[in-house]
């Protein structure tokens, strides 16, 4: 046997010449054995299976029945989906996604272990319907044509993946609001990776430490960022420069620095001020935002009026609030009261008649979303940020009354910023600082024992927004006022004050828990004999400070 060129013999066909004479070679054999082989093995192999997604759209499922969504067993489903038992639900339910702490993290290879990314075994659950959605799978999170602001590693990626991952519930406005601030500067890129960690980091157990290496770590690039760049007046005075600046008072409004937040405030009115004014940024909708955000969050904290005025045309109409059913009679008695008190006072009348229907009209979408409004950042944006500038605007002179009188409506005002503080919180919203307003309603309520003849109900409500807001002493003050006021006006019971309460400005889901800490969870209401339920018990005969919140 004689073989051709040895360049040949890489080729998938070798020309052999064999004589019937000469003897096999070894070389030869194998290759004989190779070629034949090769197309054995191939056809014995059995056909790998990989993981399918259904494209249908929601509107072509519903028409498919039961047994064309099916699929063999062996077929997986979507991360995180629990199959269903047989008589049960015809799609599965999301199973809450896997919980990642970035202080074990090392690294890209940091994700959920075997058991959270090998799904179960079950229906087949079209991609349309269940979350996450296609881009969320784990073939990438994230866009890789993308191109961010800064020089990315696998670290920053993660990091990205944790603090914008869309499967979360309630994770604030720093996904759809934040984030495009964040990709129009280096450092506003890291400033709003930052506070988006400070969330997370928020939500944590009590006792967890807020300010974690990460975030800290890309406040200080953003901060270095900041100060390298900022003699340049044109580039101080951009978009994203402003939105990083911003971003620093959010940081520091989180953290508790009130001094840093509010040099950085002084800052941003400079750079804005050199700008041209702050209607300059209109043009830039998630700038215009987060600055307004900033400013109100920042205002709120001290009780001060804001700095900028609200962007009339980025957000929507008062009116596009669904109407009141009906107003309750406690409240149709107090705006009687009201209108013959205080004629003069028809904004602060309006307001309250505003934060009526936001009420309203939260309870209805809640109901219609069953609760995923608490997600949209849009909402929280276009209603809660306009309702609390306004509230914020009344603050320091801005209304002149006799001082019985101005105690009274301060009080009121300060209790409707209180009101909206709690459901700031269901939105995801951090840094809701309320410590200098309690304070100052406790003032306003002891300069006005006498002031509140026919308003009883509204000097209640405002002991009540105030004490489910106060802590350690401070809070003992507002249970002790509730509790002898409420005896006074007939109410023996927690329960039947919180029955008038909701009849008031009260969103159940943010003011009902907070309200029976602060009657149950601190010892102030015995239980009646004989009976389980805490809504049964009676006003105690003392205060008993047993938790301090």
């Amino acid at each position: 046997m004689d073989i051709t060129d040895k360049k040949q013999s890489a080729m998938k066909l070798v020309f052999i010449t064999q004589v019937a004479s000469v003897k096999k070679s070894k070389e030869t054999s194998t290759i004989i054995r190779k070629h034949v082989m090769r197309d054995i093995g191939k056809s014995r192999r059995k056909q790998r299976r990989y993981p399918q997604t259904s494209l249908e759209s929601p509107e072509s499922i519903s028409r498919l029945g039961r047994q064309q969504l099916s699929v063999p067993r062996e077929t997986p489903v979507l991360p995180w989906v629990e199959s269903q038992e047989e008589n049960g639900p015809l799609l599965a339910q999301p199973e809450p996604p896997h919980q990642h702490d970035p202080a074990k993290s090392t690294g890209a290879g940091s994700y959920p272990d075997s058991q959270h990314r090998q799904p179960p075994n079950g229906i087949f659950v079209p991609a349309d319907v269940e979350r996450p959605a296609i881009d969320r799978t784990w073939t990438g999170r994230s866009d890789p044509f993308v191109k961010f602001p800064v020089e990315m590693n696998d670290r920053i990626r993660e990091l990205i993946d944790l603090a914008f991952d869309d499967r979360y519930i309630n994770i604030g406005p720093f996904r759809d609001a934040c984030l495009p601030v964040g990709m129009l500067d280096e450092a506003a890129f890291h400033q709003v990776l930052s506070n988006a960690l400070l969330n997370i980091a928020s939500r944590r157990p009590t006792g967890a430490q807020t300010e974690t290496y990460d975030a800290m770590n890309h406040h200080a690039l953003a901060i270095n960022s900041i100060n390298e760049r900022i003699k340049d007046v044109k580039t101080a005075t951009s978009d994203g420069f402003i939105g990083a600046v911003a971003g620093f008072m959010c940081y520091h409004a989180y953290t508790g620095n009130l001094a840093a937040c509010q040099t950085h405030m002084k800052g941003v009115e400079e750079l804005i001020r050199l700008r041209g004014g702050v209607e300059t940024l209109d043009s830039n909708k998630p700038v215009r935002l987060l600055l307004g955000w900033s400013d109100v969050g920042g205002s709120a904290i001290e009780d001060s009026q804001p700095r900028f005025p609200l962007p009339q045309k980025l957000l929507p109409e008062i009116d596009s609030f669904q109407p009141c059913q009906a107003i309750s009679n406690q409240i149709d008695d107090i705006l009687t009261i009201w209108s013959y008190r205080f004629p003069s006072h028809v904004t602060m009348l309006i307001l309250i008649g505003d934060l009526l229907r936001f009420n309203n009209h939260l309870k209805r979408e809640m109901e219609r979303t069953d609760g995923r409004i608490l997600s949209n950042g849009d909402f929280a944006t276009g209603y809660l940020f306009p309702l609390l500038h306004r509230t914020l605007s009344l603050a320091g002179d801005a209304i002149i009354a006799a001082p019985d009188d101005l105690n009274v409506l301060q009080a009121c005002r300060i209790g409707c910023t209180l009101y909206l503080a709690e459901i700031r919180r269901l939105f995801g919203i951090c840094g809701v600082i309320t410590s200098l307003q309690t304070q100052k309603l406790q003032h306003y309520l002891r300069s006005s024992i006498a002031n509140w003849k026919g308003l009883g109900l509204l000097k209640l409500w405002c002991l009540a927004m105030g004490g489910m807001e106060a802590v350690g002493d401070l809070k003992g003050w507002y249970a002790e006022e509730i509790k002898r006021e409420a005896s006074l006006m007939g109410w023996a019971t927690p329960r039947q004050l919180e029955m008038q309460m909701e009849g008031m400005l009260w969103f159940p889901k943010a003011h009902g828990p907070a309200f029976w800490v602060l009657c149950r969870g601190q010892g102030h209401v015995a239980v009646a004999p004989g009976t389980n339920s805490l809504h049964s018990g009676k006003w105690d005969a003392k205060w008993k400070p047993a938790l301090q919140l």
